[in-house]
């Protein structure tokens, strides 16, 4: 019997996460690059993700409303909103990743669990 792994890096998350993910492309594509980009302004997101205003707000509402993800105003700027992975999203996305390889996975290189106002 193989040893399960205790960790699984990003990429290869993604590349067969397609096959079990409840998310949409768009929605776990957009999930992923918050969970490795901690604090990143909204409009940095729709940017990388290459989303419309308002394909990136119906992604952060669901994604927020699915606890996977939080948002924080900037306290420099209240005209910025950032946005980070909660603690539910990384148990979330190494959940997803048992389920995808069929192994445990305890931990997922490359992305962070997001603390507000440490933007």
């Amino acid at each position: 019997m193989t040893e399960a792994p205790q960790f699984v890096e990003l990429r290869r998350l993604l590349s067969i996460a397609r096959y079990v993910d409840p998310l949409t492309p768009t929605e776990r594509r957009t999930f992923t690059y918050i969970a490795a980009h901690p604090g990143t302004p909204a409009s940095n997101i729709a940017e990388a993700e290459n989303l419309s205003p308002d394909a990136a707000s119906r992604v952060f509402k669901r994604l927020t409303a699915l606890e996977l993800i939080r948002s924080e105003r900037d306290s420099n700027d209240r005209r910025v909103t950032r946005y980070g992975m909660t603690r539910r999203g990384y148990e979330e996305m190494l959940e997803w990743a048992s389920r995808s390889l069929g192994e445990e996975v305890k931990e997922i290189t490359e992305v962070t669990v997001w603390e507000p106002g440490h933007s």
